[in-house]
């Protein structure tokens, strides 16, 4: 997008006392600070393409400080920080956006400059149903492109690769086995430094902490995100087991739920009925099954309903059953 037509500007943080300005396609002195005068040049060549640079000649220590850029709506923050080290100056410059980038001529060595950002995840755990996706996102902020910086999903607890990205390409040669393809990195955002992570077929191992983290030439920044796997399990199944305590006992079985599932009696109005008994115990897949029973006698509603619910999912399963108690 060309910038011609556009007003940028450079500004002293602290007190917005213009550096420099661009407006009406041609630079403005008028506002300009004294300190400044004779020592800025606006490089904007590639002005047709959005891009504009700025040029600091005769940098003096009165030159330290933070200075804002804006740029249309967007504005970029450039944090510049001066030490003497010795008998020699150093400098490191800290760009928060490299939409509009700064550049100066310095009267003393440059060490380094850095290209500063943070990480962000959901703010909330992400759920995912067994054998079902999970979507794990992150972002840069502010936001800049990711296309040249290294992307990577670990587990919290020992680091191994979930997916990584680099070079500009997806590297499988680290990834955990268990994780072979069943991940793909969603990056059509990666220009403005969105990206999100994709597991298919979710396993009850996949539950847990992750950090999804970017790294550039000269940062890095990550975030941690958790993934709660749950699991819908079967339809209740009813059975009649015989007599008990003057009524009928029935019982209600369900398997395949992941966490503890809630389980209950519920009459034809929809009112909770007291249960005889009720067991929840794991399987050897990690998952739980659920066993509850309940007395009917002449005086109870002679139809009843089983539910089992997913806590987690907030979704349930539910059976039937009408009994004539004699």
């Amino acid at each position: 997008m060309s910038a011609e037509n556009m007003e940028v500007g450079w500004l002293r943080s602290q007190d917005s006392a213009v550096v420099h300005l661009y407006h009406d396609g041609q630079d403005q002195y008028g506002e300009q600070m004294l300190e400044y005068r004779g020592r800025t040049e606006l490089l904007k060549d590639d002005i047709t393409n959005g891009r504009v640079s700025l040029r600091i000649r005769g940098v003096r220590p009165s030159d330290d400080g933070q200075y804002k850029c804006y740029f249309q709506s967007r504005v970029c923050l450039l944090v510049f920080e001066h030490f003497e080290v010795g008998n020699m100056h150093r400098a490191a410059l800290t760009f928060l956006s490299v939409l509009v980038p700064l550049q100066f001529n310095f009267l003393f060595p440059l060490t380094h400059f850095t290209a500063q950002f943070t990480v962000t995840g959901p703010d909330r755990p992400v759920t995912a149903s067994l054998g079902g996706e999970a979507v794990l996102p992150c972002h840069l902020s502010p936001r800049m492109s990711a296309e040249d910086m290294e992307v990577g999903w670990l587990r919290s607890q020992d680091s191994a690769v979930v997916h990584l990205y680099r070079d500009g390409q997806n590297q499988y040669g680290e990834q955990m086995l268990e994780y072979r393809g069943r991940t793909k990195l969603l990056k059509d955002d990666i220009t403005d430094g969105t990206v999100s992570l994709r597991i298919r077929d979710i396993r009850l191992s996949d539950s847990g902490q992750y950090s999804c983290y970017f790294k550039s030439s000269a940062s890095y920044k990550e975030a941690l995100l958790e993934l709660q796997v749950a699991g819908l399990g079967s339809a209740p199944a009813i059975s009649v087991e015989g007599h008990q305590d003057g009524g009928i006992r029935v019982a209600c079985r369900s398997s395949g739920w992941y966490p503890q599932p809630e389980v209950l009696w519920r009459d034809l109005q929809g009112q909770l009925l007291p249960s005889a008994s009720e067991e929840i115990t794991p399987e050897a897949n990690g998952l739980f099954q659920t066993e509850i029973a309940i007395v009917l006698t002449e005086e109870s509603n002679q139809k009843v309903s089983c539910c089992v619910r997913n806590p987690r999912l907030n979704q349930e399963r539910e059976s039937e059953i009408s009994i004539v108690v004699h």
